[in-house]
């Protein structure tokens, strides 16, 4: 796993990892604080924007179907079931992807959100549980590509 350093303070930032990019520039087209443009970033993504009436789209966005899932037997330290992680370990264990980016906990808080890149089946175990906090996870899309 890749870990990183904590970065300094910033007024209305989340620190979602834009900033920490090679194109640290741009947070001023990305941020939902600076300039939020979701009608055309769901335009362009989904080829449409999100029907706002008598609709869940209100709330998750633009989609084609929504499904509601469990594992029968929730995996020991998950917050509910542990689907997601189950999903990303059998993901990583069939090599279907080579890498997860994702959240794990600080040693010191297990509710502070640390972002790593999970490379193993096995380490995913210790990213299960929600981290309600945010953390930049955004800068390491970019180590991922090269």
């Amino acid at each position: 796993m890749v870990s990183i350093d904590i970065a300094p303070f910033r007024d209305l930032c989340t620190d979602c990892g834009v900033s920490r990019t090679t194109q640290p520039k741009r947070c001023a087209t990305a941020c939902q604080f600076i300039q939020p443009n979701y009608p055309k970033f769901e335009t362009l993504a989904h080829g449409r924007q999100r029907a706002t009436e008598h609709s869940d789209e209100v709330f998750f966005g633009p989609y084609l179907e929504m499904f509601r899932a469990r594992l029968k037997e929730p995996l020991k330290g998950a917050q509910w079931t542990g689907i997601i992680t189950r999903l990303c370990e059998v993901l990583l264990e069939q090599g279907v992807v080579e890498a997860v980016i994702t959240m794990s906990s600080d040693p010191d808080d297990r509710w502070k959100p640390v972002p790593v890149i999970v490379t193993r089946p096995e380490d995913m175990a210790q990213c299960r549980g929600m981290k309600m906090g945010y953390a930049p996870i955004i800068q390491y899309l970019g180590l991922l590509s090269h």
